[in-house]
């Protein structure tokens, strides 16, 4: 586990970039996101069909992109020939589905920190943390902040923890139950990220006791978000930074 791993709580973290203003999870989203003041994204990881890693949220094309079908069936190239944007606007025709290369080099030039989480069709869940592992051996700068890896997969984080060990993981859980204690401590997590839906007091003095990061996801209303601050959660993640950020300064 990394040690050093710290945030400037309270974070706010955009999900998926700036979600409300961009297509999520595309270049433009996370360069946006930066320029409404973000410091943290989180974006989503698949596992193409040539063993590469692209960028989107859902195990299929249909929702997000001019295509159709399994992004696990497509190779890199196919994926890049799609538009990621048009299905949000006609002002972002042309948006592709970004590789984890791509996010890297953005991420060092608007000094973002970032949250992976890991997707993964069923029984891909290993090979998936393995790809996107060395990639960040290869190509993560050597002088920026490490990115937190989540999932909600335990194969996929067990992977991780014996593919690349000094990364930070998040656990992903809808709510906190009787086993999450003993599960984010075998992972060795630094951060529990819980729905808004289910978190509570109890839930909280829990995983503070277990001296993790408390983030909860997704939080659009600043009402709700000084809440949750106020009862010593860390980190929100929110589809609209600018609006959350300028409202949490007023």
């Amino acid at each position: 586990m990394d040690t050093s791993f710290n945030i400037d709580a309270p974070l706010i973290i955009a999900h998926r970039g700036a979600n409300v203003d961009a297509p999520e999870n595309t270049l433009i989203a996370i360069e946006l996101a930066a320029q409404q003041g973000a410091t943290w994204i989180e974006v989503d990881l698949h596992l193409t069909a040539d063993r590469r890693i692209i960028v989107i949220h859902d195990e299929t094309l249909n929702r997000t992109t001019n295509g159709k079908g399994r992004v696990l069936d497509q190779s890199l190239a196919q994926l890049q020939q799609l538009d990621a944007g048009s299905w949000f606007a006609n002002e972002f025709v042309g948006e592709q589905l970004p590789t984890l290369e791509q996010l890297i080099k953005l991420l060092d030039q608007f000094k973002l920190n970032v949250n992976l989480e890991i997707k993964a069709d069923a029984g891909m869940e290993g090979e998936t943390s393995e790809v996107t592992a060395k990639i960040l051996q290869q190509h993560w700068p050597v002088n920026k902040s490490l990115p937190l890896i989540s999932s909600f997969s335990t194969l996929a984080l067990e992977s991780m923890q014996h593919s690349a060990p000094h990364l930070p993981r998040g656990l992903l859980l809808e709510k906190w139950e009787t086993n999450s204690a003993a599960l984010a401590t075998k992972l060795d997590c630094v951060t529990v990220n819980l729905s808004r839906h289910y978190v509570d007091a109890g839930s909280i003095d829990s995983i503070k006791a277990l001296n993790k990061k408390i983030m909860i996801y997704t939080v659009n209303e600043p009402t709700q978000a000084r809440e949750l601050f106020n009862m010593g959660v860390d980190a929100i993640f929110t589809d609209c930074p600018g609006y959350m950020i300028s409202a949490m300064q007023e």
